[in-house]
C-alpha cells in the first residue's frame, strides 16, 4: 500500500487528483493535502507519503525548493511535478532533482492515471530489491561462519590454497596478509553429557561479542576451543601499535566472557605474510597451554620467560636464522629481541660483554648479507662491519648497528626471492613458446618448477595477468595464424602444428582469440 501527498495551492486541482486518484488505485490506502511549499514540508515529516504530487509555483516556498528540503529527510519519496508553465528550467530542475513526471495543467484522468503507474512501478522495484538484498544479507549471515572458518583453514595453508584466500578475501572485505590468530578456550563442563550443547551455546554468544568488538575473523568451535584471526587493516601501523590494539582486544574478551564462563586466550606471533600465519597458530596454543582461566599471554613472553635463564638461547637463534632467510623482517627482529635480551639480562648491560657475546651472531647475518658476492670484496667488508661493530659505545648504539642490519638483509632477501621467482616464470613463458606444440598442463608445469598449482598460478597471474592455459592458447594462436599466411597448409594440418588435434576445436579458439574464422585468412579446408 501507499499513502500519497497532493500539494497546490487550487483547491479544484487537488480535488481533481484525488477523485481519479480514488477511482482508479485501490492501492492507494491514505490521500493528505497541502496548500503551500510549507505545508508540503510539514506534511511531510508528519505523514511521511510514498508520493508526493506538488505544483511549482506556490506562495512562499515553492514547489522546487519544498522538494529540495523534504528529500534531505525522506530520500526514498517520489514525486510528479505539476504545473501550468511549460517551461523548459523548471522541468530540468525538477527531473534533476529525482521528479519521475513533470505533468502539464489542466491535469486530466490518463495524465495522472500514467504518471502513478510509473512512480508505482519504480517503488515496487525499489522494495523488491531491497527485499531480495535483504533475503541474501541474512543468508550471508548464516553461511558466514562457514566462509570464515575456510579462510582460517585456508589461511594457514596458504601455499596451497593461495586463489581460495583471494576469492574468501573479496567475499568478507578483508585482507589478510599481515595479523596474528588467537586460540579461545573456555572450561569444560563436568558434566560431559550436557557440554556439547553447553559449548555450543558459549561460543555463540562469545562469537556475536567478539564481532561487536572488532572485525576479525572467527573459526568454528572444535570442542571448547576456536581460534580468531585479528588482521592488520593499515599496512602502514607500527608492529608496536598493532601488538597493542590485539593485547587490548584480547583483554576487553576476557572481560567481557569471564562474566558468564571460565576463558583463557593464547596470543601468537605476529606474521608479516602469509605464508607465517601457520606459525602463529602454533604459538597461539603453545600459549594457550601456558596461561589460566580468566588470563591471556603472548607467545612471546613465554619465549622472554624461557630466554631468562644460563644457557644461550640457541633455539631462538635457529629460529631467527630460519625466518631471516625467507626475509620476515618481523619475526626476524622479534626473536632477535629475544637474544638480545638475554645477552642484557646475563652481562648485566656491559656493552664490551654484549658486544663479545653477539659477535658470532653479528657475524652470521653479515655472512647471509654477502652470499654470492665476490670473495674479496666480502672479506673487505666483513672487516669494516665487524669494526663498525666493535667500535658502538652503549647498547642502544648495539642494539641500533644490528636491528639496521636485519633490516637491510631481509630487503635484499625479499628483493632477491622476488627476482628469483620472476626469473623462473621468464623461465616458464620461453618453455610455453618452445613446447606450444606439446600437451601442456598447468600441474605438469608448477611440477616442473616445483610449485604447488594454485601458488604457480598466482605467480604466472602477476607475471603475465593471464592464465596458463590462455597464455598458451594465445602462443598458439599466433603461431596458426602465421602458418596460414606463410604455408599451404590445410586447417587440420595446423591444428596440429599448433598442438591441436581437433580442428573444430581450433577454429573455435581461433575465431575467439581473432574475431574471425581461420579460413577468413587464407586457411584451406581439407582436400
Amino acid at each position: 500500500m501507499y499513502k500519497l501527498l497532493v500539494v497546490d495551492n487550487e483547491p479544484l486541482i487537488m480535488d481533481s487528483i484525488e477523485h481519479i486518484v480514488n477511482r482508479s488505485f485501490d492501492r492507494i490506502s491514505q490521500i493528505k493535502k497541502a496548500m503551500s511549499g510549507r505545508g508540503a514540508i510539514e506534511s511531510a515529516d508528519d505523514y511521511d507519503p510514498d508520493i508526493i504530487f506538488i505544483d511549482i509555483l506556490m506562495p512562499g516556498i515553492n514547489g522546487l525548493e519544498a522538494i529540495r528540503e523534504i528529500k534531505k529527510k525522506h530520500p526514498k519519496v517520489k514525486f510528479v511535478v505539476i504545473s501550468a508553465y511549460d517551461n523548459f528550467s523548471y522541468a530540468k530542475e525538477a527531473l534533476e532533482m529525482g521528479a519521475v513526471e513533470y505533468i502539464l495543467k489542466p491535469v486530466d484522468k490518463t495524465g495522472i492515471e500514467q504518471a502513478l503507474r510509473k512512480t508505482i512501478g519504480i517503488i515496487d522495484n525499489e522494495r523488491s530489491e531491497a527485499a531480495k538484498m535483504l533475503e541474501y544479507k541474512e543468508q550471508i549471515i548464516t553461511i558466514l561462519p562457514i566462509i570464515e572458518n575456510q579462510l582460517i583453514h585456508s589461511l594457514l595453508y596458504s601455499d596451497e590454497y593461495s586463489e581460495e584466500i583471494s576469492y574468501w578475501e573479496k567475499i568478507l572485505d578483508v585482507k589478510t596478509d599481515q595479523g596474528v590468530v588467537l586460540s579461545v578456550e573456555f572450561a569444560p563442563d563436568e558434566g560431559a553429557a550436557r557440554q556439547a550443547g553447553r559449548n555450543i551455546r558459549i561460543y555463540e554468544n562469545a562469537r556475536n561479542i567478539i564481532k561487536a568488538k572488532r572485525n576479525c575473523i572467527v573459526g568454528n568451535l572444535f570442542i571448547n576451543r576456536f581460534n580468531i584471526v585479528v588482521t592488520k587493516e593499515k599496512d602502514e601501523m607500527p608492529g608496536e601499535a598493532f601488538e597493542g590494539e590485539v593485547l587490548n582486544f584480547a583483554a576487553d574478551m576476557v572481560k567481557s566472557l569471564i562474566k558468564n564462563h571460565q576463558v583463557k586466550i593464547g596470543i601468537g606471533s605476529i606474521y608479516s605474510q602469509r605464508c607465517f600465519a601457520l606459525n602463529s597458530y602454533d604459538h597461539s596454543l603453545t600459549a594457550l597451554a601456558q596461561t589460566q582461566n580468566g588470563r591471556y599471554i603472548k607467545y612471546t613472553d613465554i619465549c622472554q620467560k624461557e630466554a631468562i635463564n644460563d644457557t644461550y638461547p640457541f633455539k631462538f637463534e635457529a629460529i631467527l636464522m630460519e625466518a631471516l632467510v625467507t626475509g620476515d623482517k618481523v619475526k626476524t627482529l622479534e626473536y632477535f629481541d629475544l637474544i638480545f635480551s638475554w645477552f642484557s639480562k646475563t652481562f648485566n648491560n656491559s656493552p664490551e660483554k654484549i658486544k663479545i657475546g653477539l659477535l658470532p651472531l653479528a657475524a652470521s647475518l653479515y655472512s647471509k648479507n654477502v652470499e654470492g658476492e665476490d670473495p674479496n670484496t666480502s672479506i673487505e667488508g666483513s672487516i669494516r662491519f665487524i669494526a663498525g661493530f666493535l667500535n658502538k659505545a652503549n647498547i642502544n648504539e648495539i642494539y641500533s648497528y644490528m636491528k639496521n642490519m636485519i633490516n637491510i638483509i631481509c630487503i635484499d632477501i625479499l628483493k632477491s626471492n622476488d627476482e628469483q621467482k620472476d626469473n623462473i616464470m621468464n623461465e616458464v613463458i620461453k618453455y610455453l613458446e618452445q613446447n606450444y606444440t606439446k600437451s601442456i598442463t598447468l600441474e605438469d608445469v608448477a611440477k616442473r618448477v616445483n610449485f604447488s598449482p594454485s601458488y604457480f598460478s598466482s605467480l604466472f597471474h602477476k607475471k603475465t595477468s593471464k592464465c596458463l592455459i590462455a597464455y598458451l592458447t594465445e602462443i598458439r594462436m599466433k603461431k596458426a595464424k602465421e602458418l596460414i599466411t606463410s604455408t599451404n597448409y590445410t586447417l587440420k594440418e595446423i591444428a596440429l602444428s599448433v598442438g591441436y588435434s581437433n580442428p573444430n576445436y581450433f577454429s573455435r579458439l581461433f575465431k575467439k582469440i581473432f574475431g574471425l574464422p581461420p579460413s577468413s585468412f587464407g586457411a584451406k579446408e581439407e582436400a
